[in-house]
């Protein structure tokens, strides 16, 4: 049966975990960097760090991507995990030549999933495709694998690189199968409410700590001017008004709970104490 999202090349690469070469600062790492000094120029002013956590699965292509101020290759069965705020290149360096890569971008429990085409720097955009896994077991063990990995540092290489191949192989197996048999679509209303019910989960959870417009527009997706229309239309309200809600709300718990102002200003992410009590002030009084 054919594979309606992956090409045979990219399905060998995705169901044979023997043939992956993991980057990630959780385990050794398997791909050793390289002294690539155009993409290290490029990688100074085009670095990102960012709230979520995301994988890259290099599917096709022979190129380099830039890691915590390394580069390395990156060779279809290459497997980059980024953890939350680790620095990686933001987009493509403009000399790369053709590839093909799997992104997962992953919200708790929630994972984004694109497929990009990308060539010179460019996304192409006749080779993007894009899904949205919610709740399923796949998303649940690759998040507490993930967790446990990093709050365990300690643990024997063996066992780490065994709950890494584990959690990936089910949530990869879990993607490559929507492409057998799956003729029903969703409709592209209904994928992006679905998508933007993920970003306000998302933006709940972290209180809008760390996700501004650009960050919440990136992780859906879309431009700025595009995410800012569709969070209007699905929601009824601005982006910036909710971020300011889940603020809001999660200060007046933890005031409640009676917990120093600056511990709030730092979960709320306020440079300072004063800053954030100035802020609360101006909301109290635009509060209709």
């Amino acid at each position: 049966m054919k594979n309606k999202l992956f090409d045979p090349e990219s399905l060998a690469i995705i169901l044979a975990p023997e043939l992956w070469r993991i980057v990630s600062s959780l385990c050794d790492e398997e791909v050793e960097a390289v002294e690539n000094q155009r993409h290290l120029a490029w990688m100074v002013s085009h670095m990102d760090r960012h709230p979520a956590r995301e994988i890259l699965v290099a599917l096709r292509g022979r190129g380099f991507y830039g890691f915590r101020g390394r580069v390395y290759p990156c060779h279809p069965g290459t497997i980059f995990l980024f953890d939350a705020y680790e620095p990686h290149d933001n987009y493509y360096e403009p000399s790369g030549p053709r590839v093909r890569h799997l992104w997962l971008r992953v919200l708790e429990n929630d994972v984004l999933i694109r497929i990009l085409d990308a060539e010179h720097g460019r996304i192409a955009q006749a080779g993007k495709w894009s899904g949205l896994l919610s709740g399923t077991e796949a998303v649940a063990l690759l998040t507490v694998s993930w967790n446990e990995l990093a709050a365990n540092p300690q643990l024997p290489m063996p066992f780490k690189k065994a709950k890494i191949v584990a959690a990936l192989a089910a949530i990869l197996a879990h993607i490559a199968g929507q492409g057998y048999g799956r003729d029903h679509k969703p409709t592209e209303q209904a994928f992006t409410a679905a998508v933007i019910q993920t970003i306000q989960r998302h933006v709940a959870q972290h209180a809008g700590r760390g996700i501004p417009l650009g960050e919440a527009a990136r992780l859906a997706g879309y431009s700025k001017f595009h995410f800012l229309r569709l969070f209007k239309q699905h929601t009824g309200q601005t982006y910036h008004a909710y971020v300011d809600a889940c603020r809001m709300q999660k200060s007046r718990m933890m005031l409640g709970d009676g917990r120093p102002k600056k511990e709030i200003a730092e979960t709320l992410g306020f440079s300072h104490p004063s800053a954030f009590l100035r802020w609360m002030k101006l909301a109290d009084e635009f509060r209709p």
